[in-house]
């Protein structure tokens, strides 16, 4: 979207209304039923693994309430096993590690170029694919099962159980899915380690797990909807606001800013006041309660704002985006208000 007094009332309330989720919500049916059908086969091999312990969960925008038309459907494909999460703290979690594997791949690499280096790396290279050897193979096999064998056997898994039409990525945190023909929708499936009350989360940014409390995140909305409720009259009375706010601000965030990273807006917009959003006026009020709310977010602190999603910690450490990329965001809706 290029820069220009291009946004206006109409827009603005478009973006606010409901989209029907009916059919991301058969596509989380199905795929259900294979993640079922992929448990009961592994556990039968596996005993960290069972229909007990794994659950195919909704997230994002299904979750909240506040799918758009854009929307991406969110999956959490959670395990609960302590020997796994256990398991997978050292390959997935270990900064230095990895930071020190980068360091050895830059030094042994820093002379690529010459024809010398190419020349080792052929013959080595040669040597290597003809020394696959049992022992390596039997060392393989036992290594510790962790959360990312877990999502390369169930990637597995959906491979066999969809159509040649469908097209599925194996990405290192997470399954991605782009069956528009299929389902209609790209899909995201993001494997998660479940605890009582919170889910631990791989952020591939950060390189560590995150606390994510999913329930928590819907009953704090349901609560601050229903407390905007009752601020209104009956007369001007609408208990879908907070989501059309919250929706309006993830359309525009995905067309000004082209990415699906819009999960904090949640946060953002549950941070403001209940008090923006009392109106007496029977038109055109979702526009002018999105002035306010705009208007309001434009001159506070967003430093502090807390994640719904873990109240613990900042918005931005949780959704990877800093208060410089919301606060340019903020004055580039400003610009393009008609």
């Amino acid at each position: 979207m290029k820069k220009g007094k291009i946004l206006d009332k109409g827009m603005i309330e478009d973006f606010a209304q409901k989209v029907s989720d009916d059919s991301a919500r058969k596509v989380f049916y199905l795929i259900s039923e294979y993640v079922d059908e992929i448990a009961t086969s592994l556990s039968q091999t596996n005993p960290l693994l069972n229909v007990q312990n794994i659950e195919l969960l909704m997230a994002g925008d299904l979750l909240t309430g506040t799918f758009i038309s854009v929307s991406e459907p969110e999956f959490y494909l959670s395990v609960r096993s302590a020997q796994i999460e256990i398991n997978s703290v050292g390959p997935m979690e270990n900064k230095f590690r990895i930071m020190w594997n980068r360091f050895k791949s830059a030094w042994a690499t820093r002379n690529k170029n010459t024809r010398r280096y190419q020349k080792k790396e052929k013959k080595k290279a040669l040597k290597k694919s003809s020394e696959i050897t049992e022992k390596q193979l039997l060392e393989k096999k036992e290594k510790p099962y962790s959360l990312l064998n877990f999502k390369d056997d169930f990637f597995e898994g959906l491979v066999q159980n969809m159509t040649n039409m469908t097209v599925l990525y194996n990405t290192p945190s997470k399954i991605r899915i782009l069956g528009r023909d299929e389902f209609g929708f790209r899909i995201n499936i993001n494997p998660v380690i479940k605890h009582d009350d919170y889910y631990k989360v791989w952020n591939p940014n950060s390189n560590k797990f995150i606390e994510i409390y999913l329930d928590k995140a819907k009953k704090l909305l349901e609560e601050k909807a229903a407390e905007i409720s009752k601020l209104n009259s009956v007369d001007f009375n609408d208990e879908d606001l907070l989501y059309k706010i919250i929706r309006i601000f993830k359309n525009l965030y995905y067309n000004l800013c082209q990415s699906y990273n819009y999960q904090f807006v949640e946060s953002l917009i549950y941070a403001c006041p209940n008090s923006l959003f009392k109106t007496k006026e029977e038109e055109n009020y979702v526009y002018n309660v999105f002035l306010k709310v705009l208007n309001y977010l434009n001159n506070v602190s967003l430093a502090e704002i807390r994640s719904i999603y873990n109240q613990e910690v900042n918005l931005y450490k949780q959704h990877n985006i800093s208060v410089f990329q919301i606060k340019t965001f903020l004055k580039d809706i400003k610009n393009y208000l008609d």
